[in-house]
């Protein structure tokens, strides 16, 4: 069972679930008996245990699975946005995507339709960027829908620092805001640019390349993570 304690070992609520998470925006996510809902700081349910799923609450809303359709909560257990999607996203930079009928669209805060259900597959907005596939190719638009940069790679992942990662030919690169390629399309595998490095896969190894493609720690790891308070695990002589 799990529950709560304070920074004094004591606890502050009950060991009463199969699972839970940490407190955000005032609220935690727990689990009894494959259903899910919201507790207070004080172990409250101010949101019924009932939802076959249920995200982190962002900027006040979060998302959550009924009878395998999606909608929206706010803190207080309402029912925001109807549970009417067949799947979704959080909320992330004012916009969510959902999906209807297999395809893709964006909506704010309201449940307004913003960007329209055209797409095959997308990703969250970071940046004011998101990455989306239409027709089998991967592009990037803006938050009002615009296409900035176009439908032309394989795959492609969120900006990060600047730079997203997207596929070409099977292999992984780097371009900016506007489309211009940064890092060339030479890695089997890339992540995420995090304080200024990103990890990339070369030769079944993993190493470290900066922001302008230099590879500023040896491809010799099995495994690696990405950089944060200046430290990354990395891991040698070892299947991940």
């Amino acid at each position: 069972m799990w529950g709560y304690i304070d920074t004094a070992g004591n606890t502050v609520v009950p060991f009463r679930f199969d699972f839970a998470r940490p407190f955000i925006e005032g609220l935690a996510r727990v689990e009894i008996a494959n259903k899910f809902g919201y507790i207070d700081h004080a172990g409250n349910e101010v949101v019924p245990i009932i939802y076959d799923y249920v995200g982190d609450f962002r900027d006040g809303l979060a998302i959550v699975e009924f009878d395998e359709k999606y909608g929206y909560l706010d803190t207080a257990g309402n029912v925001v946005i109807p549970i009417k999607y067949d799947d979704g996203w959080d909320f992330n930079e004012g916009l969510a995507a959902v999906s209807i009928d297999g395809k893709w669209g964006y909506i704010d805060r309201t449940g307004k339709e913003v960007i329209p259900f055209l797409y095959d597959e997308i990703w969250q907005f970071s940046e004011g960027l998101a990455a989306v596939k239409l027709d089998g190719k991967w592009g990037y638009i803006d938050t009002a829908g615009n296409v900035v940069i176009p439908f032309k790679y394989d795959d492609a992942r969120h900006f990060s620092e600047g730079l997203a990662r997207v596929l070409q030919n099977g292999k992984w690169g780097y371009i900016d805001r506007v489309g211009n390629e940064v890092v060339p399309f030479k890695y089997d595998a890339a992540e995420a640019f995090s304080e200024g490095l990103a990890e990339a896969l070369k030769n079944d190894r993993w190493g470290y390349i900066d922001r302008i493609g230099k590879e500023v720690i040896p491809f010799i790891f099995d495994c690696t993570s990405e950089f944060e308070n200046g430290k990354a695990a990395v891991k040698l002589d070892g299947k991940c």
